[in-house]
């Protein structure tokens, strides 16, 4: 199983836990931790998705509740290259006119 195909499956099961949630954020580190977490657009729910946050991210997936898969707010995409420069280099996963391509975070901003 492929890092995308991984980080679907725990925005997957994320989904079933919170079903109202307005976006599933799913981040994957550097040492290849995935964390998945309900995300309801307020500020408050960003600044905690933010805080659980631990080390260099590798690789970013926010699947909207439509089961778009597009870039988080900029809230979030700043908040993220605030708390480590390096995770400039994450990709980010976004749907494609063909399929999943993906951007490096720094490149979303």
């Amino acid at each position: 199983m492929d890092r995308y195909e991984r980080m679907m499956d725990a925005a997957c099961a994320a989904r079933k836990e919170q079903d109202v949630a307005a976006q599933i954020l799913v981040t994957e580190t550097i040492d290849g931790d995935i964390c998945a977490f309900a995300n309801d657009l307020s500020q408050t729910g960003e600044e905690s998705f933010l805080a659980t946050q631990q080390g260099t991210i590798s690789a970013l997936l926010c699947v909207w509740r439509n089961g778009q898969i597009d870039v988080p707010s900029m809230r979030v995409r700043q908040g993220l290259l605030r708390a480590d420069a390096q995770n400039a280099d994450a990709l980010v996963y976004l749907q494609g006119e063909n399929g999943i391509v993906t951007r490096l975070l720094a490149k979303t901003v």
